[in-house]
């Protein structure tokens, strides 16, 4: 695994948060310290909790694992402290391996000492003389021994030091006397690279090097607006010199300077010419303006001094253009942006909100959103300025999962007599908002009222043929309609794939759908694919898509037959959204009330039904009372669902319950509740909700399936009820699909015995916070809250 650090990594939880993710993708491992990073967001410290469940994650890899961190010296002091803490904690088969330009602020000492360290310093990592002959020469420059035993000892053997003589040496008139003027040290890099490297280029190839680097990403385009006709040719012949560029992407060609060099490349264009430097800033910010890239041409804008062009351009184009483009950054700096500075002036805060917001920076943008509403303006004077406070108000609530009180903001927002071209994108962003919120909420038609409302305005692609479609898909899969849906789904989905919308937040909407149809299907293997791919590159700095995407992977995992690793996880979800009271907490209830129904914890799942809304209370509830064989408390409950406007799915539901209720009271009418509510099934192509809603039934029809009839959707009801039973069939028998390790077995054995945590530690010689690390990782695999709970499940599944 392998972790690039950057200096926002001095704050010891991102960095840990960032070995986290480096570890899931390095090791292949999607869910790999989930305990960890559940204890991060609770606790917004790196404690030794923290590093102890990650510890015990490791130690359950099995295998040898390297752990490379590159750059480690940009994660500071108190980055260090956190690595410090996993050092002492860490394995035998982790290898850790870092990358510094200083020594790190760890226990060197003693791990010499120890013989616990391996060191690599500059003479072993230098290049020997014949490693820089090979080199150079691939640069078509050979020397004598004489002339490269100079270099050599001028360069130290480092590489890009190398690089830089290389080039230097090859262009020059006397390469011998080049080779002597090689001048390399630490602190001499940039003034070697600049008299030895840039200026010994072209004039044409220094003028173009210099201008350019005010650009991100150098395109062919980008360079022509800087730099005129011939642009893209120099791009290809700088590129080809070897000159410190990068290729970023094949198709079209796009190529990025190497950082160090970028830096220095822009220092000296300041420093010679600070008017040019604000001048092609500007040209910059104008093609990508034109190219439809907002955020990034006030980001231009900003680094040349143009605050109020950079802001003007936000406030005329961020909102159209955010919907344009597949992948935009903020034009802000995240880990630098400080929204106190802008204290008092609500027009830049709401700006600057909405620009954070909507690109994923969710924690700064809630900043420029509070001071902004703490700012005071007449909203009679300045209507536009109350519209965009309305939208980035509604959009927040929105991403935290306040449904409700985001459509209330959304049917507050004031919509001004006059509105121009410009305001209109900013009250139409407020209808999408209202639309997403009723899409969630399962109201289908308030959802497809506002997108056909939305469809009628002169809209772009992007949002046409994928967010509103996407929006209706999940409405539609809300209420039951699954054919359309998957037809909305997936039509969405082409588009996303045609327009390169994969990273885009709009395709969540429509990659969700199709995922839990697929699950709805049991083709849980793809449900489980796309679900991933969610959560690995769509729901960063959105809290209600991380919640959401958590909670569809705990519905796989309990399709698969992992009850107890889909409840461990729900905590986890509910935390993404960070909000103590939302809408979207009401998925995550019933999520969590069907999971303890299935683990044999009634009363747990009671007490979860009784926060849900009224309809979805009243299907919990009468789930839980069949479970509970208790008919009556079922059927009471089903009549006051009928009282309730239902949609598909709930009839449906409700359907399954009456046959269940028959079934459980022996009644000759169990039959034929039977076959009409699986007759509705087939007809809207449900199996899962069958499976989750009516076990006992569909264990009925198993077991007389010759009184039915034979039909290709009761065969495939049939093969999905063997295939869940095979799939749980650990959990059947005792087996966790998260085994306890060792060392949670032994404290978990101390439980029955009534000690104290202290008395427990004492006992196996352990310290206080591990002892409490192996009990929460024990009740999470067990799937329980309580030391008397764990003792029951532990009792049962026979580990005690």
């Amino acid at each position: 695994a392998w972790l690039a650090c950057d200096a926002a990594d001095e704050d010891p939880v991102r960095f840990l948060a960032a070995i986290i993710e480096a570890c899931r993708r390095g090791f292949g491992r999607p869910g790999w310290g989930e305990d960890a990073r559940q204890l991060l967001r609770l606790d917004a410290e790196v404690t030794a909790d923290v590093i102890a469940a990650l510890a015990d994650d490791l130690e359950r890899q099995g295998r040898s694992q390297i752990l490379v961190i590159d750059d480690a010296h940009l994660a500071g002091v108190n980055g260090m402290t956190a690595l410090d803490l996993l050092l002492a904690y860490r394995p035998p088969a982790l290898q850790l391996v870092l990358a510094t330009r200083v020594d790190p602020p760890l226990r060197l000492h003693r791990m010499r000492a120890n013989e616990e360290i391996s060191e690599l310093r500059d003479d072993q990592l230098s290049f020997s003389s014949a490693e820089s002959a090979m080199f150079l020469s691939g640069f078509d420059v050979r020397l004598s021994d004489r002339d490269l035993a100079v270099v050599q000892q001028r360069s130290e053997g480092w590489a890009a030091g190398l690089q830089m003589a290389a080039i230097s040496i090859h262009d020059a008139a006397d390469p011998a006397e080049a080779a002597h003027r090689v001048e390399l040290r630490g602190r001499t890099v940039a003034g070697y690279f600049l008299d030895e490297v840039l200026y010994h280029q072209p004039p044409d190839v220094v003028d173009f090097m210099l201008a350019t680097s005010v650009l991100d990403e150098l395109s062919p385009g980008a360079c022509t607006a800087l730099c005129g006709e011939g642009a893209a040719t120099l791009l290809e012949k700088v590129y080809r010199a070897n000159l410190f560029v990068v290729l970023v992407d094949e198709e079209p060609r796009t190529y990025r300077y190497h950082h160090l060099i970028g830096e220095v490349l822009r220092s000296e264009l300041h420093a010679r010419d600070p008017a040019r430097e604000r001048l092609l800033r500007k040209l910059a910010a104008t093609y990508l303006a034109d190219a439809g890239l907002v955020s990034p041409a006030a980001r231009q804008l900003l680094a040349a001094g143009e605050t109020a062009a950079a802001f003007s351009l936000l406030r005329e184009r961020l909102i159209v253009d955010f919907g344009t483009s597949p992948a935009l950054g903020s034009a802000f700096d995240a880990d630098e942006v400080r929204p106190e500075l802008f204290a008092g002036s609500p027009d830049v805060l709401v700006l600057l909100a909405a620009d954070l917001l909507m690109h994923g920076a969710f924690e700064r943008g809630s900043q420029a959103l509070a001071l902004a509403g703490q700012a005071t303006f007449d909203a009679d004077r300045q209507p536009e300025l109350a519209v965009q406070l309305a939208l980035v108000n509604s959009l927040y609530l929105y991403g935290t999962g306040q449904l409700d009180e985001a459509l209330e903001y959304a049917r507050r927002a004031t919509r001004p007599a006059i509105i121009t071209d410009e305001l209109r994108n900013w009250v139409e962003a407020i209808d999408a908002v209202e639309m997403l919120c009723h899409a969630y909420k399962g109201d289908f038609a308030a959802t497809a009222r506002l997108a056909d409302a939305l469809a009628a305005y002169d809209q772009t692609e992007s949002v046409l043929e994928i967010l509103l479609p996407g929006a209706k898909s999940q409405a539609a899969l809300y209420e039951g309609a699954l054919g359309d849906a998957e037809a909305l789904a997936r039509s969405a989905v082409a588009a996303v794939h045609r327009s390169g919308f994969d990273r885009h937040y709009f395709a969540f909407h429509s990659l969700r759908a199709v995922a839990l149809l697929a699950m709805e299907k049991r083709d849980l293997s793809t449900a489980a694919d796309l679900t991933e791919r969610t959560l690995a590159t769509l729901v960063a700095g959105r809290p209600i898509f991380d919640c959401l995407a958590q909670l569809d992977r705990a519905r796989i995992w309990a399709a698969q037959g992992d009850l107890d690793g889909a409840l461990a996880s729900i905590p986890a979800a509910r935390a993404a959204l960070r909000s103590d009271h939302a809408a979207s907490f009401a998925e995550a209830d019933e999520l969590e009330a069907r999971l303890r129904l299935g683990l044999g914890d009634r009363a747990g799942a009671e007490t979860l039904a009784r926060r849900l809304p009224a309809g979805r209370k009243l299907v919990v509830s009468a789930t839980v009372a069949i479970a509970a064989r208790r008919p009556d408390d079922a059927a009471r409950a089903l009549d006051n669902l009928a009282l309730l406007a239902v949609s598909t799915r709930v009839d449906l539901e409700a359907r399954l319950l009456r046959a269940s209720i028959a079934l459980l009271q022996n009644s000759p009418q169990t039959e034929a509740l039977a076959r009409d509510a699986l007759s509705t099934a087939e007809r809207y192509g449900f199996v899962q909700t069958v499976l989750d809603t009516a076990p006992r039934l569909v264990e009925h029809v198993v077991s007389n399936s010759a009184s039915y009839p034979r039909s290709e959707y009761i065969a495939a009801l049939i093969t999905s009820v063997l295939d869940a039973r095979r799939t749980s069939s650990g959990a059947q028998h005792g087996r966790l699909p998260d085994p306890l390790t060792e060392a949670e077995l032994r404290v978990l054995e101390r439980l029955p015995l009534r000690l104290s945590y202290s008395e427990m530690a004492s006992d196996l010689h352990l310290s206080l916070n591990t002892v409490k690390t192996h009990l929460q990782h024990s009740y999470m695999k067990l799937g329980v809250s309580s030391r008397s709970d764990a003792v029951k499940r532990a009792s049962a599944l026979g580990l005690l």
